[in-house]
């Protein structure tokens, strides 16, 4: 029977001679000692063996994977055909993962937008209240107040000297408050209708920042800071 030699058969493979040692260290492969104990051989059979390893390596399996394939003998067209199925499970399982995963990042955004709503609706109600308390307390002569609702920023234009004046000017011209008729916003504008005793409507506005006034707004000026 015709032997290779491990220094031929390295070359035929393109395989280093420490490879197929360890191989045989492992158990993986045997071969034959020469009569005078210089170098391995291979007779032709181990030589296709020891290629189907090479064969099975390259594709990404794992030495004990094929130690157990060569322990239950199993044609390589089986084996792949196994690893095909497996690889298919696992793609399906991926599949599946990316698609929960998917769910969760729609499931997460739309938990964050019904939060930003509700935080910006909790907000909106707020500068709703301060607008009608700032009105009511203008109508009651507390300037003070109302300042203590004013941004920083806007504090050096909306004095309680110029809120005292525009108010008055505004009680000249329509006549005293008498009570609200409609609240409605804007963008970061609550806007309060209100009836004078004269029956004249008139609409005031509050612009916030936050829950900071930052402008006054009346039918025919505004006076504040405009942010944007």
């Amino acid at each position: 029977m015709e032997r290779i030699s491990i220094g031929r058969l390295c070359r035929m493979l393109k395989v280093s001679s420490r490879t197929l040692r360890y191989y045989e260290e492992i158990g993986l492969i045997k071969g034959i000692q020469t009569e005078d104990g210089a170098e391995r051989e291979f007779t032709k059979d181990q030589a296709d063996q020891i290629e189907d390893i090479l064969f099975l390596r390259s594709y990404g399996f794992c030495l004990n994977q094929i130690y157990a394939f060569m322990q239950e003998d199993k044609p390589l067209g089986e084996i792949f055909a196994e690893h095909e199925k497996n690889l298919k499970a696992e793609c399906e399982q991926t599949e599946k993962q990316v698609r929960e995963i998917k769910r969760a990042i729609t499931m997460l955004d739309e938990r964050h937008s019904i939060y930003e709503c509700l935080k910006q609706k909790e907000e909106e109600e707020e500068q709703k209240k301060i607008a009608v308390d700032c009105l009511i307390h203008l109508n009651e002569g507390d300037i003070q107040f109302v300042c203590q609702q004013i941004s920083s920023k806007a504090a050096c234009i909306l004095t309680s000297d110029n809120i005292q004046k525009i108010w008055n000017s505004l009680v000249c011209k329509y006549g005293q408050f008498k009570q609200i008729a409609q609240i409605r916003q804007e963008g970061d504008i609550q806007k309060i209708r209100y009836q004078t005793v004269s029956g004249k409507d008139v609409e005031i506005g509050f612009g916030f920042h936050g829950k900071y006034i930052i402008t006054i707004y009346l039918e025919e000026f505004s006076i504040g800071l405009q942010v944007g």
